[in-house]
């Protein structure tokens, strides 16, 4: 909608365009009697979209007059244009951060929750909880009217003498209308819209950003130093416990109204220390012995990680493959064999004592994709995809051996490989193809030249392409992390109320973890309970029972690396450790491995080569 065609309401004369976007423009004007006011102005093109905007105006006009609220002072509508316009007070200035003055018309922008967080940091607890009573007390409200508003995040709250209030109405109706605009990512959560569970997991989310500076995917990581604060102990930890509540992924787990989340938060703000410091004491004395080991504190790090570089220059050689199944840790060397148009097959090898690098192409090779260090033959076992054609090459000498296969000639049968140390097999699974994706599962038999489909139990994850899958090579279980895919594997079709849709496939952030002994699938963390950025690696690390998640930069945005933790049976999903040392952007990570013994994680980056020592705190 182009704002010189929208028709504009009588008697108001904009001055400035404040935002525009499609079917709706904000303008600064001069309404009845030269009052300054903001005139948001929508159209819609169906008739009956219209009439669900009239029927939520009254009451929401009478509702906004009430805290929390930025007020409409009058609305009206032209039906034969389908324009709603609704006269709005101004919020305070983003430049001065004071009420409007009409001296400063020209460069008035009215002052965001978001553009105050920009300019400010995070907030104290005190404020966000002063500030969380009063917008979810606004909640209440508006929900007790059958009303919910469906946008609820920072850039739509705004700031009116100081205080917050929730603005943005566009998208505000009632439970079961249709509306154009269902949320934003991040703040959705992956049960859907829902009404009242989108708008108090969207403020739950909001406030989470306020109180740690956080972007609302890094939800619930908390800054490594928020338990060390002075107030956590009566204060924030109440606090935390409460957006843990509010923004869960679980519909299960999360609150069902914001009268609940404001009562959580009321008793927040009044404060409550954990335990009686003398009555703990004589509690941990009596109970220390069967007890027996430290217990996870929600969202506290249990460990911290230590950077150290270990290769002198940069890492990050064409076509390199290397990954946990190719590391001979005996003789401390990487291999990589990887095939190409141009080089034809190439093997690569690290020496991780010298960090000296060898390369030999083979032209005329077959195509092989995939690749491991075969633990009983101790040769590089290259594999194709689709065919599953076999070529195994010594990690010494210059020739290589095809093994005889019978073709499997499946599009999907292009995901990545395992080791089964319980059938003494290489594993494959399946992926991308032909417009669809599996998740199925071979094991290749030698006595037979067969790849051999293997059952399921109960059922495998959803259909999905190129997730990360991560165990060391004698383990017994292997972890699925993520990928893109959908639960019928058809490129296009949609889950209901789960976001992060890119057209073909659902970004699907979940863990599962594969027990060779059962063949059985247990899923960790439901679809998108977990909506990281930047995820560059993951492994398994056997000694800590965890699974490491390492973060990095995205292009024009240069980060520190970052490092979550996944401990099984203390922590829902991954939480950020503190990182010391010299960490990396980590714009790629090549490989990463864990060195047996010291456990040590070691991270090839384009920066260099690491260990990250994750030590218990």
């Amino acid at each position: 909608m182009k704002s010189e065609t929208v028709p504009l309401a009588t008697g108001y004369r904009p001055v400035r365009i404040l935002s525009e976007r499609p079917g709706s423009v904000v303008h600064l004007a001069l309404g009845p009697g030269n009052r300054w006011c903001c005139l948001k102005v929508q159209q819609v093109a169906r008739p009956e979209a219209l009439e669900i905007l009239i029927a939520s105006r009254e009451p929401l006009r009478q509702i906004t007059e009430s805290e929390g609220f930025l007020r409409i002072q009058d609305w009206g509508v032209d039906p034969a244009s389908g324009v709603l316009w609704e006269e709005l007070e101004l919020a305070d200035d983003l430049l001065t951060e004071q009420p409007f003055d009409p001296e400063a018309a020209e460069s008035y922008t009215p002052l965001t929750l978001h553009a105050w967080s920009t300019e400010h940091g995070a907030a104290d607890t005190a404020r966000v909880l002063a500030w969380g009573l009063r917008l979810s007390g606004a909640l209440g409200k508006l929900h007790a009217a059958g009303l919910f508003h469906r946008d609820v995040k920072p850039s739509n709250i705004l700031m009116v003498r100081g205080e917050p209030v929730l603005g943005d109405y566009g998208s505000v109706g009632r439970e079961g209308s249709p509306v154009e605009f269902p949320g934003t990512e991040g703040y959705v959560p992956p049960d859907g819209l829902g009404s009242t569970a989108l708008d108090v997991f969207a403020l739950g989310r909001t406030l989470y950003e306020l109180w740690t500076g956080y972007d609302r995917f890094r939800f619930p990581s908390l800054p490594p130093d928020m338990a060390r604060r002075p107030d956590w102990e009566t204060h924030g930890w109440l606090l935390n416990d409460a957006l843990c509540h509010a923004a869960d992924g679980r519909h299960s787990q999360r609150f069902s109204s914001a009268a609940q989340l404001h009562a959580v938060l009321g008793t927040a703000a009044t404060g409550r220390r954990r335990i009686n410091r003398r009555k703990w004491a004589a509690g941990m004395a009596a109970g220390i012995a069967a007890l027996g080991s430290a217990f996870v504190i929600r969202n506290r790090p249990s460990h911290r990680a230590v950077w150290r570089r270990l290769s002198p220059g940069t890492f990050g050689y064409e076509m390199w493959a290397g990954s946990e199944l190719s590391c001979d840790w005996s003789r401390r060397v990487v291999h990589s064999l990887s095939w190409n148009g141009r080089l034809g097959l190439s093997r690569q090898r690290v020496d991780l004592r010298t960090w000296q690098h060898e390369e030999r192409h083979w032209e005329g090779a077959p195509l092989v994709d995939r690749h491991l260090l075969h633990p009983e033959s101790g040769d590089l076992w290259g594999i194709a995809s689709r065919t599953g054609q076999i070529l195994r090459a010594p990690v010494e000498g210059d020739r290589y051996t095809e093994l005889p296969v019978a073709p499997v000639d499946d599009v999907r049968f292009t995901g990545k490989l395992y080791w089964n140390p319980l059938t003494r097999r290489v594993g494959k699974f399946s992926g991308y193809g032909n417009f669809g994706c599996d998740f199925g599962r071979r094991e290749f038999n030698p006595s037979t030249g067969l790849w051999e489909r293997i059952p399921d139990s109960p059922k495998p994850p959803w259909p999905r392409t190129e997730p990360i899958t991560f165990a060391s090579s004698g383990s017994k279980s292997w972890f699925i992390y993520g990928g893109r895919g959908n639960s019928t594997g058809k490129q296009g079709d949609r889950e209901p109320g789960i976001p992060l849709f890119d057209g073909e496939f659902h970004s699907l952030d979940d863990l599962w973890e594969l027990d060779l002994a059962t063949q059985g699938w247990r899923q960790w963390w439901t679809v998108q309970a977990w909506k990281p950025v930047g995820i560059r690696a993951a492994i398994h690390h056997q000694a800590l029972d965890a699974v490491v998640f390492l973060g990095g930069s995205e292009p024009g945005d240069p980060r520190p690396a970052t490092v979550h933790l996944w401990l099984q049976g203390h922590s829902r999903i991954p939480l950020e450790i503190p990182c010391l040392g010299e960490r990396s952007p980590l714009y790629r990570c090549w490989t990463l491995l864990v060195e047996p013994g010291s456990g040590d994680l070691w991270v090839f980056a384009d920066e260099g080569v690491f260990a990250v020592t994750l030590r218990r705190v």
